[in-house]
């Protein structure tokens, strides 16, 4: 009988530690909960806006209804209004750069090289530019047209089966050929400055 009183007791004094822990942990549980969300509050009260950016020194943040990016706006030029062909005089050409701005003028994409006659110019192309006889009735590859020298363009046609073109071309882009005169407009035959390497080697097709 005596055992027995004592296992009540026993079991009477683990289920109250049972229930105080219980509420303690509840009580806890609550408590950090609470704190929690008064975090969070506190990090939503202090945390800038993405958009609202503190820029330095007064800078205004730059969007698309801002004064300067209007500006910028207005100056931008819509292709096909006012395009020009793409190169200032004043800076320094190579040969490939001023074949490509002949090019651009005569109309001529950068990756054609299927052979076919010249189209005829119009009055706008300059006079070192315009197609010869030969080129308006002959077959030949259509990166010949880009050289501004009438002579050498048919040269290049009627001899075409003599020529290397693998060779001109490696000779052309890859070694001394031509130096452009910085300021002189690449139609202008007299810019076109010959290399004494490709003079003596190509030098036959201007005469």
């Amino acid at each position: 009988m005596h055992v027995v009183l004592i296992d009540h007791a026993l079991t009477g004094r683990r289920l109250r530690e049972a229930r105080t822990q219980s509420l303690q942990l509840t009580s806890q549980r609550a408590q950090e909960k609470t704190s929690h969300a008064s975090q969070m509050e506190q990090c939503q009260n202090h945390t800038p806006r993405v958009n609202a950016l503190d820029l330095p020194n007064g800078l205004e943040e730059l969007t698309l209804t801002s004064p300067l990016c209007r500006k910028c706006s207005s100056q931008i030029t819509p292709i096909g209004q006012g395009l020009d062909i793409g190169y200032e005089p004043c800076l320094s050409m190579t040969v490939v750069s001023a074949m490509y701005v002949n090019g651009v003028i005569l109309g001529l994409k950068g990756c054609t090289v299927i052979p076919q006659t010249s189209p005829p110019a119009g009055p706008d192309v300059p006079f070192s530019l315009q197609p010869t006889f030969l080129q308006l009735t002959t077959i030949h590859q259509p990166g010949i047209d880009r050289f501004p020298f009438p002579k050498m363009r048919d040269n290049l046609i009627s001899m075409y089966a003599a020529i290397d073109e693998e060779e001109f071309g490696r000779d052309l882009c890859t070694r001394p050929s031509f130096t452009i005169t910085a300021g002189m407009a690449p139609w202008d035959p007299k810019a076109w400055k010959i290399e004494r390497f490709f003079a003596d080697k190509w030098g036959f097709l201007f005469y």
